[in-house]
């Protein structure tokens, strides 16, 4: 396989200054804050780009809140004249939707509100890159180039996709020229976009002491990464996938995922936790070396496939869902969230466990799909005893 590209496209972001008189408000009560959230919320960013995506200016970013005078018309200038009409502002779920009407002639943007001027180099829309493609899509940090390759690879020779969208935020255990550079060498036959997006995550919602739980509102990153990717890519391709780099959906035929897509235009696909459980304990942290689940809690959130041109185009795109009742969940895929596969970034699960014959189970289905894509796997022993349910199954 030979790769057609693997390119770097950077953005042109609006941003205020750590020591301005302006800044975002937070939306989460104190008490409910954790001792990391000031560090982490994102009070500065307006927009986390400005392109033109047909007959728009789209500057989309996180929520206002407090800063809606930002947005009134006198602040802004397209090539050096004021408008005169007024900005499209939608509020959604972490992230907000800004837009100018525009032509395709407008190649500065100029946004101006007291004491804070951004003047900005309008970027072109990419659509033509990922026209008629089937895209696999996701947001990274750190990963490792052997993981990241070995994830393209897997979706190109299971799911037959064309190109890879891969947004890379604040990675410091190497840089995207690097990313690049390997990326070529490993000729994976499909066109790769790397795009910089470096801002804070967000602190995130869930428990944050044993009685108390945050709502999750303050995340703005990847939701926004979503909206900019619909938005300046992924607008007329084909499908799109969304699963992280520790994520591989598997099938029970060898149908790729994007079939679905001709009778439903969005898909959920559910997911199932691969155990730290290694085959090898001397091998590489890789897919090929993880095989096992817990049989009693192996259920892990949804991720979804999409057809962009066939959904509501406002529907917004998040992490587990797209907000459209088209979305149906597919029987015949699922995809397997491995827990090596990880830095302990969040939850330390990534470090290697034991096999337990009570608990863990081989997942056949998963062994037979990775031994397509990475041969040369020894198929364990089975070292348990079927319960009756199991038993009952295999049979039926």
């Amino acid at each position: 396989m030979n790769t057609v590209c693997v390119k770097i496209i950077g953005i042109n972001s609006c941003i205020l200054s750590d020591i301005g008189k302006h800044k975002r408000s937070s939306p989460r009560i104190e008490s409910l804050r954790s001792i990391d959230y000031e560090e982490k919320f994102d009070y500065t960013t307006l927009a986390f780009d400005v392109f033109m995506s047909d007959d728009k200016l789209v500057f989309s970013g996180p929520p206002a809140y407090g800063l809606e005078e930002f947005f009134n018309k006198e602040n802004f200038y397209l090539n050096g004249q004021s408008i005169c009409h007024i900005p499209e502002i939608h509020l959604l779920d972490r992230t907000q939707r800004n837009w100018l009407w525009g032509d395709n002639d407008v190649q500065q943007f100029k946004w101006k509100y007291e004491d804070v001027e951004f003047n900005i180099s309008v970027n072109h829309h990419c659509h033509d890159l990922f026209r008629g493609k089937k895209v696999l899509f996701t947001l990274s940090k750190n990963n490792k180039f052997e993981w990241i390759s070995d994830w393209i690879r897997f979706y190109k020779i299971i799911h037959d996709i064309d190109a890879v969208l891969f947004y890379d935020n604040n990675s410091d255990n190497y840089t995207l020229e690097e990313l690049k550079e390997y990326l070529i060498k490993q000729n994976l036959g499909v066109d790769v976009v790397l795009v910089p997006w470096n801002f804070k995550y967000g602190p995130q919602g869930g428990m944050i002491t044993s009685t108390k739980s945050a709502p999750w509102d303050s995340d703005f990153c990847q939701y926004g990464m979503m909206e900019h990717a619909k938005e300046r890519f992924l607008k007329y391709s084909f499908g799109v996938i969304n699963v992280d780099i520790d994520e591989l959906i598997v099938g029970k035929n060898d149908e790729s995922i994007f079939c679905q897509l001709n009778k439903t235009p969005a898909i959920h696909i559910h997911g199932k936790w691969i155990e730290s459980v290694p085959l090898d304990k001397s091998a590489p942290v890789r897919f090929n070396n993880f095989f096992f689940y817990d049989r009693k809690n192996y259920k892990s959130d949804y991720k979804w496939c999409v057809s962009p041109q066939k959904i509501e185009y406002d529907a917004q795109w998040k992490v587990h869902t797209i907000k459209t009742k088209k979305i149906k969940i597919t029987k015949n895929f699922y995809y397997l969230h491995y827990k090596a596969i990880n830095y302990n970034w969040k939850i330390k699960r990534a470090d290697p466990i034991d096999f337990d014959s009570k608990i863990h189970r081989l997942d056949e289905s998963l062994y037979e799909i990775v031994s397509k894509v990475f041969p040369g796997i020894n198929k364990p022993e089975l070292k348990y005893n079927l319960t009756l349910r199991e038993k009952l199954k295999k049979l039926f």
